[in-house]
C-alpha cells in the first residue's frame, strides 16, 4: 500500500508547497473555557527528520503524541524516501 493511502486513511492530507513532504490532519477539540477550537497536526519529513507537531488556530503549538498507527505510517514513509538502510542504524 502506498504510503500516503496510510496516511490519508490516517485523516491526513499530504500537503504541496513545502520542502520535502507534508501530511496535515484538520480535526477539532472541545475546551472547557474556550469551546470549540481547530486543531492541525503536521508531520514534515525533510532532511532526514520527522517533525510531528500540532497547532490551534491562535497560533499556539505544542508537542503531539504519536500513536502506533501513525508510527507505522511515518516508519513506512520513511522507509519509501530511503532514510531506513541497515548501514545508517547503529
Amino acid at each position: 500500500m502506498k504510503v500516503e493511502k496510510i496516511f490519508n486513511e490516517l485523516g491526513f492530507k499530504k500537503v504541496d508547497g513545502y520542502t520535502g513532504i507534508m501530511y496535515i490532519k484538520e480535526t477539532f477539540e472541545n475546551f472547557e473555557l474556550i469551546g470549540k477550537m481547530a486543531k492541525r497536526i503536521f508531520v514534515h519529513f525533510v532532511d532526514n527528520k520527522v517533525n510531528v507537531s500540532k497547532s490551534f488556530f491562535i497560533g499556539a503549538g505544542t508537542d503531539e503524541g504519536i500513536d502506533m498507527e501513525l508510527l507505522k505510517a511515518i516508519n513506512k514513509q520513511c522507509e519509501e524516501l530511503g532514510w531506513l538502510k541497515d548501514s545508517d542504524i547503529k
